[in-house]
């Protein structure tokens, strides 16, 4: 199954994702307290109640803040879906505008400390 359009609705504590599969459902990502869920459904609640995978993946209980790329490369390191070009384009743009924004905001805090 192929991940077709998918978005980030939250960065961090949780970060997570919602989307949808070429099979028109709709599929929703979660990573908090360390743990990875991806749940699928007819329609977004259910998609949120119904999961179809967990993996607990974080050093510590209190993560919750993940890339991208990361959560890309995890889905498709256990072979659960694919994605389409659009839907990899998006997340691989988006990151590289996040890394641009955090070393803008890093050189600015060190700026302001001098």
């Amino acid at each position: 199954m192929e991940i077709t359009t998918i978005v980030r609705t939250c960065i961090a504590c949780p970060s997570q994702w919602q989307g949808r599969l070429n099979n028109e459902q709709y599929i929703y990502i979660r990573y908090r307290w360390s743990n990875f869920t991806i749940g699928v459904g007819d329609d977004l609640f259910q998609a949120i109640s119904n999961t179809i995978f967990s993996d607990l993946i974080g050093d510590s209980p209190y993560e919750g803040w993940m890339t991208n790329l990361e959560m890309m490369n995890i889905i498709l390191e256990n072979q659960l879906f694919t994605f389409s070009d659009e839907a990899k384009n998006y997340l691989t743009i988006k990151d590289q505008e996040d890394v641009k924004t955090d070393l803008n905001l890093e050189s600015r805090l060190k700026n302001l400390f001098k």
